[in-house]
């Protein structure tokens, strides 16, 4: 069972992010409290349409403060068909790569978000996209491509935390350029 928290980040630095959800994680109350010897947290951290962006913790290898970002009401695909909530860095270059290749005018807007994103600048995704084409996912559904960048800014600040003395947040975006998707 899980203890469903409303959360919106107020933090707008990379060690401000870091350190107030690393506060936020601090509050949950050890497993010892339960039956099942563990808390379970959900996260609702963003919201677009009937989309909830939210941090599932812990993670499965327990990695202190590491935390999943999923997606509910989305689902992305892994390479055997199986599906789930929570994108890997490949789910969002398979997107963002479509994506550029059938909106190429448009995917400037989404590329300079991004940098945007990458500089923990506060801006409102879902506004600055508004007018922009959805993104069709594996299910056929057309999602707004506001989900994809929420994920990448949530993705940003897992690794953040997980890589804390280390790139963090780097290495993501370079795997963007790689792609050649920034």
């Amino acid at each position: 069972m899980f203890n469903i928290i409303e959360y919106r980040l107020k933090a707008s630095t990379r060690k401000e992010i870091r350190e107030e959800l690393v506060s936020l994680f601090l509050q949950e109350k050890s497993g010892w409290d339960f039956k099942e010897c563990k808390s379970s947290y959900r996260y609702n951290v963003e919201r677009v349409k009937q989309y909830i962006i939210y941090l599932k913790r812990p993670a499965p290898l327990n990695k202190g403060f590491d935390f999943i970002v999923n997606v509910e009401n989305m689902y992305f695909k892994l390479g055997d068909g199986r599906r789930h909530r929570n994108p890997s860095h490949n789910d969002i270059f398979t997107i963002l790569s479509t994506y550029q290749r059938y909106f190429t005018k448009e995917y400037s807007v989404i590329k300079g978000l991004i940098h945007r994103i990458f500089e923990c600048e506060n801006s409102n995704i879902v506004e600055s996209v508004k007018d922009l084409p959805p993104f069709t996912n594996y299910d056929g559904e057309e999602i707004p491509i506001a989900i994809i960048l929420y994920c990448i800014k949530w993705l940003f600040i897992e690794q953040d935390i997980t890589y804390w003395n280390w790139s963090g947040r780097r290495m993501l975006f370079k795997g963007l350029q790689d792609c050649n998707l920034v």
